[in-house]
């Protein structure tokens, strides 16, 4: 993460995800996302073929249908609570798209 540039806090691996403090959350999974909106909790639903017909019951919850979608719902958490500047947000999704483009997987956190 640090060699990317992206800001984190902290790294969890928790089996109840919704423990974990978090402005939002990416899943692509309907019970974690059940359990974030639970919680009170944003979230990304990152659309795979056995969640399509989920419908998200959060007011906060987005869907995405690649990482870049994903992107920009977070860099524009991030512009929101003042973690990143609005000049930069274009600039961090430019470099998603770029490592989608190149076949990685981007770090978003």
């Amino acid at each position: 993460l640090r060699e990317s540039r992206i800001p984190f806090d902290d790294i969890s691996f928790e089996g109840q995800k919704a423990r974990v403090p978090a402005h939002r959350y990416v899943d692509d999974a309907p019970h974690n996302v059940e359990s974030f909106e639970a919680a009170g909790r944003n979230a990304v639903l990152f659309e795979a073929s056995y969640n399509r017909g989920y419908q998200p019951k959060g007011p906060g919850t987005a869907r995405a249908r690649n990482w870049v979608e994903a992107a920009d719902v977070i860099t524009g958490d991030m512009v929101e609570h003042g973690l990143l500047l609005p000049r930069a947000r274009g600039k961090l999704i430019r470099e998603v798209a770029a490592q989608v483009r190149a076949g990685e997987t981007p770090l978003v956190v």
